[in-house]
């Protein structure tokens, strides 16, 4: 009997093929079953005859419990499928297979030092914040296919599941694909067809996967609908296939949309062949670890190994790269970690590969004995690096991926992209933009770019991807990404990368003497960066950690060649070419290099440049603005070849630098985060004279700015406030200071007017340790020329510094430098010139009183001057 909680409705009805609704709980042929709560009306399904129906609604009910019982929606999808699948599957059977493979195979264990082991390593894996991938496993896994089927997608006979079964127990041979000739196809022939009503899409998919098939091996793939026993193919639920030849009729399913894929179709039909998956392989272990935690328990029988089963590995090596295995995540609970992790790291993202493996294509041509074909014919080809020849057309080869030409001795020509380029102790790179980019949507062939790094040496090569960027990220990495062949044995898969999160500055080592570098993309477009070079040996005298600033170590590692702008064993010292030059630190403050007359010797055009150098020190590596003030050159061309200067703003300083020499140029802002910014003055005819300035600059979103701090003000250094030169005041350096009652603000013109002091300080009887300060602004919004006038002077100690009291007069054009600092009245009558448009006066006094008296006017020649103008000293223009 069956009881249900509250007041949830029960329907009981006949069963039949059609099912009115996924809730069926149970089906009652002298069963009990628990007590269970619904959120929703229940249809039940009572039979007392139909042992098809009880299996399925028993099956059901497990999938229901797996489920956790409220899991309405994969049950629902569970019911479409076996909707659809009743009409080329016996479900019943698959189910009952299912299930006592789930209850008989021994399902990955780790013992207590193991799962230790397994959580360390998946500390150091980022939660994967990527799209799922359209693999086979987690297309069968969204339609509910893999509820059913062995492995997700295989279709097994009993006979095969006993095997299974039975070889968990029994010693055999221990073997990857199915041996016995039962499985084989005779003759090595397969047919295939299609079911009525197949359409053209899926059609043209499944013959280019079997002409892969039959071009790549001594398999013939032959279209026949008559023969009796064939592969008949059809749009069904998902991707699936029987394992191996079975001597009758037997189903192919390819979904459309979900499997209509070359790369799919190719391994449905390599299961038909007798292939199995990769990773249950008798050796799988040494390999790779199964998270059986983040693994259903329901899903765990997927992860068995075909220990001792009469499956062959032939000696193939594991690869994780091949076509034939799961994507790290698939069957995953929590979907941002893997379920699979390689010992190696990074072969993460090459599981659940798009790509059929070089050796996918060996175990096959070995299972069927195709390499015998060649071996006999005289005119067979020679293939170079671990090719062997074509089987189909002995005077071809096939070729490890990443290599190509008629003996696997060149790179591949896929497309104009690419190039071969020898590692040397100095760095280069591969810079490759936008492969791929025509392709708005998704596309079943992949476009590639193939890289060759060569080192014939065989030295040890570091790569490090300094950039990646592809159209669609995923944990498959299966729409586009770069593939990095460092293995010695460059028969496996590489490394495949699509992430830049995860892997921009991901270093990789290789003693290969060819290191292919493989981008590929089918939608949107791939974009990278890979900078290598080749190592020195360990105890050599030098080395690339030793040789700083992009410096590297010369051929046999005994001295670090510098960038130009650099000297010193390790390349970290400026170079002392003569008396100039000098190293600086940037700051907020503005600051500036200075320099006249370089060469001014050079009467005629000279073979060798004076040089002369500067250094900006960014240590912090914030963005240093560099702005050129000045530059004089003795001749100027567009090469600038006979002088100017030379900024090394640019990441890589083994590049050249930005060489200027037109006075066109003046007001050139360069902008640079590295932590040494060269400035290099160079001449060879006349002189080279120059001004630059230079600041960091600070973050986007701070509370100031240098545009915000005015009259020459800057940020302080966590840029929350800036720091203001003395004569202002405010929070942008746009106030006059108010120290006492004294001082105003005045605007000139033409008119004189004066700024009148007396006794600033008179209560200091004895000398002071601060100044009483009092502070005037003349304002010249126009910026005309200003004439100050001291007319009158008193301070009550005069010496030649001013250190008791006097005026400060900052008629300077950068307001950080200290102004005319005067104190004794025979200054008087002297006259101080500015067009500044504020030109602040600063009255100080520590000692006694400070008094003055100042005229200012703007300077202008006048055809018919005012009247009062005559009554002026002294009037200069």
């Amino acid at each position: 009997m069956i009881a249900f909680s509250g007041s949830t409705h029960v329907n009981y009805s006949r069963c039949g093929r059609n099912l009115d609704t996924i809730g069926v709980i149970g089906c009652l042929m002298k069963v009990t079953l628990p007590i269970v709560h619904y959120p929703q009306p229940v249809h039940v399904c009572v039979t007392n005859s139909s042992i098809r129906m009880r299996t399925l609604c028993l099956l059901l009910l497990v999938a229901c419990v797996n489920a956790s019982l409220l899991n309405w929606e994969k049950v629902r999808k569970l019911k479409k499928t076996l909707s659809k699948l009743e009409a080329h599957l016996d479900v019943d059977r698959l189910m009952a297979i299912r299930n006592r493979l789930a209850s008989h195979l021994k399902v990955p264990k780790l013992n207590p030092q193991q799962q230790t082991l397994l959580d360390q390593k998946l500390k150091s894996i980022r939660p994967a914040k990527l799209a799922k991938s359209d693999t086979i496993t987690e297309v069968n896994e969204e339609s509910g296919l893999s509820e059913i089927l062995y492995q997700g997608d295989i279709v097994l006979t009993e006979e095969q599941a006993e095997e299974l079964i039975q070889e968990q127990s029994e010693e055999r041979e221990r073997r990857q694909a199915y041996v016995p000739k039962s499985y084989k196809w005779p003759n090595n022939r397969l047919y295939f067809s299609f079911y009525p009503n197949t359409s053209a899409a899926t059609k043209a998919i499944a013959r280019k996967g079997a002409k892969f098939w039959h071009d790549n091996t001594c398999i013939d793939m032959i279209e026949k609908s008559s023969a009796n026993a064939r592969v008949a193919i059809y749009e069904g639920t998902g991707c699936s296939s029987n394992l191996g030849h079975l001597n009758r009729l037997q189903n192919l399913s390819l979904n459309n949309p979900g499997c209509t894929m070359y790369w799919k179709a190719s391994h449905e039909l390599a299961h038909a062949l007798g292939l199995h998956h990769v990773q249950t392989r008798y050796d799988r272990d040494n390999y790779l670890k199964v998270d059986v935690k983040n693994i259903p328990e329901d899903k765990l029988h997927n992860f068995a190994k075909t220990e001792k089963s009469e499956f062959s590995t032939y000696n193939i090596p594991y690869d994780f790269g091949s076509r034939m295995h799961y994507g790290a995540y698939d069957f995953a609970k929590d979907s941002s970690m893997p379920s699979m992790i390689p010992n190696d790291k990074n072969y993460l993202h090459s599981m659940g590969s798009p790509f059929m493996s070089f050796y996918d294509i060996l175990l096959m041509n070995t299972h069927y004995g195709c390499l015998e074909k060649c071996k006999s014919v005289s005119s067979a080809a020679k293939c170079k690096n671990g090719g062997y020849p074509n089987p189909r057309d002995c005077s071809k080869c096939i070729c490890p991926r990443g290599y190509g030409g008629v003996l696997c001795n060149e790179r591949p020509q896929a497309s104009s992209c690419g190039r071969t380029e020898t590692a040397l102790n100095k760095k280069k790179e591969f810079k490759l933009a936008a492969l791929g980019s025509a392709y708005t949507t998704v596309q079943d062939d992949f476009m590639e770019c193939f890289y060759w790094i060569k080192n014939p040496e065989k030295k040890t090569v570091k790569l490090t991807i300094k950039g990646l960027k592809v159209g669609y990220v995923n944990v498959a990495c299966n729409y586009g990404g770069i593939e990095i062949k460092s293995q010695k044995n460059q028969l496996m898969s590489g490394y495949r990368f699509c992430d830049s999160n995860e892997n921009k500055g991901k270093v990789i080592s290789s003693t290969s003497s060819i290191i292919p570098i493989i981008a590929y993309s089918r939608y949107r477009s791939t974009e990278f960066e890979v900078e290598y070079y080749t190592e020195c040996k360990s105890g050599s005298p030098v080395s690339h950690a030793k040789c700083k600033n992009d410096g590297y170590p010369n051929p046999d590692c005994s001295k670090c060649i510098c960038p130009h702008g650099y000297d010193g064993v390790s390349c970290n010292e400026r170079p002392q070419a003569r008396s100039c030059g000098r190293t600086e630190t940037a700051l907020n403050k503005k600051k500036e290099f200075k320099l006249a007359a370089l060469g001014s010797a050079y009467t005629t055009v000279q073979n060798d440049f004076m040089e002369c150098y500067y250094w900006i020190m960014n240590p912090e590596k914030k963005t240093v603005k560099v702005t050129i003030k000045g530059l004089a050159v003795g001749r100027v061309d567009d090469a600038c070849t006979y002088g100017g200067i030379e900024i090394k703003s640019l990441e890589n300083q083994l590049w050249n630098g930005y060489k200027i020499c037109d006075p066109k140029r003046i007001g050139l802002v360069i902008s640079s985060s590295n932590s040494i910014i060269p400035i290099i003055a160079y001449s060879r005819y006349r002189s080279t004279e120059f001004e630059v300035e230079y600041y960091t600059e600070c973050k986007s979103g701070s509370p100031v700015s240098h545009a915000k701090c005015k009259n020459d003000g800057y940020p302080n250094p966590d840029c929350s406030k800036c720091i203001c030169p003395h004569g202002y005041d405010g929070v942008s350096c746009n106030e006059r200071p108010q120290a006492r009652s004294c001082g105003r603000t005045e605007t000139a013109l033409n008119k004189k007017k004066t700024f009148k002091l007396a006794a600033l300080g008179s209560a200091y009887t004895t000398v002071q340790n601060k100044f009483m300060e009092c502070y005037y602004w003349i304002m010249n919004p126009e910026k005309k020329t200003v004439k100050v006038t001291i007319k009158g002077l008193t301070v009550g100690r005069v010496d030649d510094a001013c250190t008791y009291g006097g005026i400060e007069i900052k008629s300077l054009e950068n307001q950080l430098w200290n102004g005319y600092k005067i104190c004794d009245p025979k200054r008087i009558g002297l006259v101080i010139s500015s067009s500044n448009s504020i030109i602040p006066i600063i009255a100080y006094s520590r000692y006694k009183s400070t008094e003055f008296e100042v005229e200012y006017y703007t300077g202008k020649w006048w055809l018919f001057p005012p009247a009062d103008l005559f009554q002026i000293d002294e009037f200069t223009v």
